[in-house]
């Protein structure tokens, strides 16, 4: 159940700055890294991510920009997992996800129908791209174990 405790949290200036440290680790990044790669002072960025204040719009509007982060979740969350703003469907990006999915279904001698294929395929499809592989890993992991 979300009440309206776990929801104040979410939105804290503490929340926002753990998603921010989250996101930055996705990347590999530093924090003077981060900030340069945004075009923001490490100072100011600091100042987001220990939790001091919000971060500005230019900075949401530059880190969607520069990392595809959803900057609903990063303001509100649920969970500090990075989610993806994927503004555009990358149709090659799509269509290779549905080779791999059908591939790994051949493999494990399954026979989902459209509809499961097509769960999975969305499912690799909302992941960031820099986490697609171990992703796939995964899916085939649990696909491998359920048979």
């Amino acid at each position: 159940m979300h009440d309206i405790a776990n929801s104040a949290n979410e939105t804290s200036h503490a929340g926002i700055g753990r998603r921010l440290e989250a996101v930055r680790h996705l990347f590999g990044l530093n924090q003077t890294a981060f900030a340069e790669r945004l075009g923001f002072p490490r100072r100011t960025y600091l100042s987001w991510e220990k939790g001091g204040i919000t971060p500005s719009a230019a900075f949401l509007e530059r880190l969607v920009e520069e990392f595809q982060v959803d900057p609903i979740w990063l303001l509100s969350g649920p969970g500090d997992r990075p989610r993806y703003h994927g503004s555009t469907i990358d149709w090659d990006r799509m269509h290779r996800l549905h080779t791999i999915v059908h591939d790994m279904m051949i493999d494990l001698k399954r026979k989902p129908t459209a509809a499961q294929t097509s769960i999975l395929v969305k499912g690799l499809y909302e992941v960031f791209p820099v986490e697609e592989a171990d992703a796939v890993r995964r899916l085939r992991e649990a696909l491998g174990t359920t048979g």
